[in-house]
């Protein structure tokens, strides 16, 4: 079972995972880079690549198993050893192992384990540029190119989604791309070559050879600018006439994305209809629900109380009927997000937008309409408030059963409908705990930031965030520092000894199996490689009496090049093979 070969006993189960993958993960933006019949024939033929397939089968597991303990501990063993063998690989990279690590960051998101996900994503990015995947290359078929381009440009929209404009997790800058925006589904299906577009448009060409991923890559590298203007804005890194200055360029940058929009990407119900029941309702929803999504961030400064909104005072000083406007845009688009929601619903509840970050645009737009629809702002009749909540959180009925954090934030939107029903201002006694920001728990919010938060009679009130993000989940990370912990060993190993520090570091370095004792202890030497199967795992699998590997293997160590080894990170004129940087040999 674990060479997941075809001719196995439990070919249908394996075929069974392939086609939820491409009927479930394939449609998120942008995770559209495996083509189907190329991998389904090498499958079909044993040529594949078992980690492409690991993953694969171990990140779909959730959507046909969701209730089978035993397959969702067989789909973590799977995702465990596809990370490991590619780990064990990064002297060899190939395409089609970074397509295997696209899918295993995208399982560690999903399953909330956000320090893996930085190391793998940032690891992605890193083994792309070694192999050049950010530069075309005419030598290879339309079909590698393509796979290329579509890969390069799904960990840029990747990264997008967990760094929220901050630049410390920006590993794949834009300016580091230099290709083409991925085509349509079919060309890309039928191997048809055709000809793009770069990310930035120009007047001279036209978009009738892009898809629906390209135009989710031009609306994300949107909103990563506005995230980043945002920043800006709340940091007081730049003075507020030029930053409103640039926000109106992006403004006309949304307008015209969405006006470049062929006949049947626009939004309507006969659209949305087609789309209801395929693949390719995710990528279309999301779509239109990013670019509303983009125009509330861009407004999200002008609202108090919130942690992204600038303080009262420097509100104050800015033309009220401007904050009028920009507030009245925000709320509408927050609505509009709604309104989508509403439509996709309508067409039944049972359609599943397969993409996990959709909670985190109708949670935005949820904040948005409960505050910025209160009786203090808008004032929007109870029951039109409550239903445009509802509408936010109905459609993550089935996402909340697969998602970790759809689940978690769509708790917090039943919160703030469960509030517009008692119609009181007040907070719930049900409130989550993403709710509220205690002052002095971001080292981001200073204090001025902190003082512009509204007051009441009963005190003031604590801040609240309006958007969830993965910076927010990366900010609670605790990581131990190097030598704190031994610190302190070592000062209760003295207390209990007497203070003889000598005998609390030989015991804080004992080895396990190793008998203490007056005669000399013979040499235990570390093995240099491993017994293993095909994969590169022993056969005893992930016991504790696994074989350990030399480091070596990690770092990529090339006997050709004996004592002189490059260092894979920093010389990036030494190439690791002769054919580093070409296609996978006839396999996926």
């Amino acid at each position: 079972m674990s060479q997941l070969q075809p001719h196995r006993p439990h070919h249908s189960a394996f075929k069974q995972h392939i086609d939820a993958f491409f009927d479930f993960v394939y449609p998120i933006p942008c995770y559209a880079f495996v083509h189907k019949a190329t991998f389904c024939q090498s499958w079909a033929q044993g040529t594949h690549n078992p980690r492409l397939l690991k993953a694969m089968c171990g990140l779909t597991a959730r959507y046909i198993a969701s209730g089978d303990t035993a397959r969702l501990r067989q789909a973590t063993r799977w995702i465990q050893e596809s990370e490991m063998q590619l780990l064990m690989r990064l002297s060899e990279p190939s395409m089609s192992d970074i397509e295997a690590l696209m899918l295993t960051t995208l399982d560690h998101i999903i399953a909330r384990r956000f320090s893996k996900m930085l190391v793998s994503a940032c690891l992605a990015a890193r083994l792309a540029f070694m192999m050049r995947l950010n530069y075309e290359d005419s030598r290879l078929s339309f079909l590698t190119q393509e796979r290329r381009r579509r890969l390069m440009w799904a960990i840029f929209t990747m990264e997008t989604l967990y760094s929220s404009g901050r630049t410390e997790f920006t590993g794949c800058p834009k300016d580091t791309i230099h290709l083409q925006l991925p085509c349509n589904e079919h060309s890309f299906t039928l191997d048809i070559p055709v000809t793009t577009e770069p990310l930035k448009p120009s007047r001279t060409q036209n978009g009738t050879e892009l898809g629906l991923m390209a135009y989710n890559v031009r609306v994300l590298d949107i909103r990563d600018r506005i995230q980043r203007l945002s920043h800006t804005i709340t940091h007081r890194q730049k003075p507020l006439v030029e930053c409103i200055t640039l926000l109106k360029g992006l403004v006309g940058e949304l307008d015209a994305l969405r006006r470049s929009l062929p006949p049947q990407f626009t939004f309507d119900k006969k659209n949305i209809f087609l789309r209801a029941y395929t693949p390719q309702r995710t990528p279309y929803v999301m779509f239109h629900t990013w670019w509303h999504q983009c125009q509330c961030d861009m407004y999200r400064f002008t609202i108090p109380g919130l942690r992204e909104g600038l303080p009262l005072e420097e509100l104050r000083c800015l033309p009220a009927d401007f904050v009028a406007y920009c507030r009245n845009q925000c709320l509408e688009h927050a609505l509009a997000v709604a309104n989508i929601m509403a439509t996709v619903t309508e067409m039944g509840r049972d359609i599943f937008i397969t993409d996990p970050a959709l909670v985190m645009c109708t949670f935005h737009s949820a904040r948005v309409i409960s505050r910025l629809g209160s009786a203090q702002f808008a004032n929007l009749p109870r029951d039109v408030l409550i239903a445009k909540l509802k509408s936010c959180s109905d459609i993550l009925e089935t996402p909340a059963e697969l998602y970790p954090t759809t689940k978690l934030l769509q708790g917090g939107i039943f919160d703030l409908i469960h509030d517009a029903e008692r119609g009181s201002g007040d907070s719930s006694p049900l409130r989550s705990s993403w709710d509220t920001e205690q002052p002095g728990s971001d080292s981001d919010a200073s204090g001025s930031q902190r003082s512009g938060v509204r007051g009441s009679r009963h005190g003031s009130v604590p801040e609240v965030y309006s958007k969830y993000s993965v910076t927010d989940e990366i900010r609670k990370l605790k990581f131990h520092q190097d030598g704190e912990e031994t610190a302190r060993e070592y000062q209760t190993s003295c207390q209990d000894t007497g203070g003889s520090g000598n005998a609390g570091v030989s015991q804080q370095f004992t080895m396990a199996g190793v008998q203490e004792g007056d005669e000399p202890q013979a040499y235990v030497p570390m093995p240099q490689d491993i017994t293993a199967n095909s994969f590169g795992f022993s056969e005893s699998g992930f016991s504790s009496t696994t074989a350990p590997y030399d480091v070596t293997m990690t770092l990529g160590f090339e006997p050709s090049y004996g004592e002189c080894q490059p260092d894979l990170f920093l010389d990036s004129f030494m190439p690791l093979q002769n054919d580093w940087n070409m296609p996978d040999p006839g396999c996926f």
